[in-house]
């Protein structure tokens, strides 16, 4: 599990937690031994986002090993609504770029 500091638009700051994410596909079958339960392998980032937006200080995004992020509301992931919801999309869009850009700089040294 990883911490670091990312700078976002409007003077606001992004304390990131990362770390592997596993999701069990469960059913009845997988309460048989013999059955092997599948599962979900992917990064998940959680970002405290000083000083909030629309009310909200915490996002959560995952990155799958391929590298490809996931959207909220796809491959059965929650969706939180609110009312500022256009600036809580481009605030996301902007911490996805931020931590790929972190990311890319930590894989060069």
């Amino acid at each position: 599990m990883g911490h670091f500091t990312i700078n976002l638009p409007h003077h606001r700051l992004g304390t990131v937690s990362t770390g592997k994410v596993i999701k069990l596909k469960k059913g009845l079958l997988g309460l048989l031994p013999w059955n092997k339960v599948a599962s979900l392998e992917r990064i998940g980032y959680i970002i405290k986002v000083e000083p909030s937006i629309a009310g909200r200080h915490e996002f959560h995004v995952f990155i799958t090993k391929e590298g490809k992020w996931l959207q909220e509301g796809k491959d059965e992931m929650p969706v939180k609504k609110s009312k500022g919801q256009k600036d809580e999309e481009e605030l996301t869009l902007a911490i996805k770029k931020a931590i790929d850009e972190h990311e890319k700089s930590n894989t060069m040294h």
